[in-house]
């Protein structure tokens, strides 16, 4: 039995600001095959000795340091979340009621009362342990945990030799119960118990025997949750990318960056598979555009980064088609110049929005290639050079905008991405390319410092509370492996954080099209907490679905 020592991160962030933090190892975004992951929850209940009694449990972890490599069996992953409530008790609630009222109806993760249960309730979800602990308070030392999850060798083994009393069931809206006999969204139950401890305890009665029992026959308890994730993780790209164009990029009533997104994935994916049948449909999903039934002209940044999928086109096209994909993408472009011609010093609709590097520049360098004109290159460095002086911080990362400071998640996926594309375009003769290049490497440089034990980035990137944000995760990982690909990233330090961002991105992509946790569409905004507040969607989302399509069609090369 070896243990993995454990650093200080957050679950979320209360009302106050402050982070619920979390004690953890790293590296966890693989579920290991022989490990055990374990979760130990404290102060779920209001009660001080509950919260001292995870704290005393956590001590010495926080000392130990692994005896054995990462997947070797015996091999311990445990995570503490001493107090869920670090601030005390919500205005108006009592010690008897947090841990009532799950799942939490609305509020993901903006809940204006108790933040906290939400983002306790989806962290735990997709933790993927085989075991959670809730350790509460009560007159006698006590246990509960679904009988239907803990058979076996863990009600033989721990229960039936423990001294300790079966607590009756919860109420059914109770936290535990919720958890293991119920879903959490399109995630099915994680096994967990309550562990109760007298109200009287001391320091001096810490039982590790009885810790230490619980977690050995906790590796015999069926957890469904952490069984789905393992099905999600163990996916190939050719596997996920056919879920994902099943539901994603069959609209295309606007020509904007979502649904272009999402048709440019199936394009590459039909591609790939040399599917006939897919791709007669997109030539009639595309028809109106290239008959000039339909001539879309951008009236906003996400207009023109939706041209990039009549980019996408010319290039698999010859002769006229080529000619009118090319005519489409100078109807986004053209609008950098002013009436006589001469470029403008950032592209209109920018909104002083860090956006705007993906939604113009790629579009720009797309057009140049295309067209062979250095003026739409030389037009795309001077955009990206004013978006720099509005938006980059001393750190490297990106404010969304000059309203606030906060480095907003898919605030800095859409430098990150938007930067690779146009890359991806760009001659590498051209004057600006090589001062372009760094700075693509110098902005994934600092979000490599953020990136989180479970591969993902977060919807304020350097804010360990704030919620892991799927969309910046994928647009980062596509990044990540464009740089690959084209030698602009090295592979020691780039590919290891690549293969964590596609695992973290893998088990959260679900069945028919559900993507976990991605911000809602978000203009600028005034503050951090409104960041923080930035709803959470989890399901089936046009935003999320696009660019888990783009990541994921990304990777066929790689993940075979």
């Amino acid at each position: 039995m070896s243990f993995l020592p454990v650093h200080k991160a957050a679950i979320g962030v209360t009302r106050q600001g402050t982070e619920i933090p979390v004690w953890l190892p790293r590296d966890l975004h693989k579920l290991e095959h022989d490990g055990l992951r374990v979760l130990i929850i404290g102060g779920n209940d209001g009660s001080p000795t509950s919260v001292r009694y995870v704290e005393n449990l956590l001590a010495p972890f926080q000392k130990m340091k692994a005896t054995e490599k990462r997947g070797s069996e015996g091999v311990y992953e445990i995570a503490f979340v001493p107090n869920v409530y670090p601030d005390g008790l919500p205005q108006g609630m009592s010690a008897a009621e947090l841990s009532r009222g799950y799942p939490p109806a609305k509020g993901f993760y903006d809940a204006s009362v108790r933040p906290e249960a939400a983002y306790l309730w989806r962290w735990t979800a997709i933790y993927g342990a085989h075991l959670v602990i809730d350790v509460r308070t009560g007159k006698e030392r006590g246990h509960w945990g679904d009988k239907r999850l803990l058979a076996g060798a863990i009600r033989a083994g721990l229960f039936r030799e423990s001294p300790d009393k079966t607590l009756p069931e919860p109420a059914e809206d109770d936290f535990i119960r919720r958890l293991s006999t119920a879903r959490v969204e399109d995630l099915p139950a994680t096994a967990a118990v309550i562990l109760q401890i007298p109200t009287d305890w001391k320091e001096g009665d810490l039982d590790f025997g009885q810790l230490l029992m619980l977690m050995h026959y906790g590796g015999a308890v069926q957890s469904p949750a952490r069984a789905e994730l393992l099905v999600r993780q163990r996916r190939s790209a050719e596997q996920i990318v056919h879920e994902l164009t099943n539901v994603y990029g069959h609209d295309l009533k606007q020509v904007a960056y979502i649904p272009a997104l999402a048709v440019i994935g199936r394009i590459r994916a039909a591609g790939h598979f040399q599917d006939k049948t897919e791709t007669k449909r997109l030539v009639e999903l595309l028809e109106p555009f290239r008959s000039g039934l339909t001539n879309p002209v951008p009236k906003s940044g996400s207009d023109q980064a939706g041209h990039l999928l009549f980019a996408e086109m010319a290039k698999r096209s010859e002769r006229k088609d080529r000619e009118r994909w090319i005519e489409l993408c100078k109807a986004a472009a053209d609008q950098i110049f002013d009436k006589d011609g001469q470029p403008l010093q950032l592209m209109p609709y920018h909104n002083e929005m860090s956006d705007a590097v993906f939604m113009a520049t790629p579009i720009l360098c797309a057009t140049g290639k295309l067209a062979g004109e250095k003026k739409y290159f030389d037009a795309a460095a001077t955009h990206f050079r004013s978006m720099k002086k509005l938006c980059l911080r001393e750190d490297g990362l990106y404010r969304h905008s000059p309203l606030d400071e906060a480095a907003w998640g898919r605030g800095n996926g859409f430098p990150a991405m938007g930067l690779a594309w146009a890359l991806s375009e760009f001659p590498e003769d051209h004057a600006d390319f090589p001062e372009l290049k760094e700075d693509f490497q110098n902005h994934i440089a600092a979000l490599l410092k953020h990136q989180d034990a479970f591969g993902c980035w977060h919807q304020v990137i350097d804010k360990s509370g704030s919620y892991r944000e799927f969309s910046a995760t994928c647009m980062i990982g596509w990044a990540l492996k464009r740089g690959l690909d084209r030698g602009w990233l090295d592979k020691a330090t780039h590919q290891p954080a690549l293969d964590r961002a596609w695992v973290a991105a893998k088990q959260r992509i679900g069945p028919r099209g559900v993507v976990v946790d991605i911000c809602t569409g978000t203009g600028k905004q005034k503050s951090l907490r409104d960041y923080y507040d930035r709803p959470a969607i989890w399901g089936v989302d046009a935003r999320g679905g696009a660019l888990a399509l783009m990541f994921s069609t990304e990777m066929l090369n790689e993940d075979k």
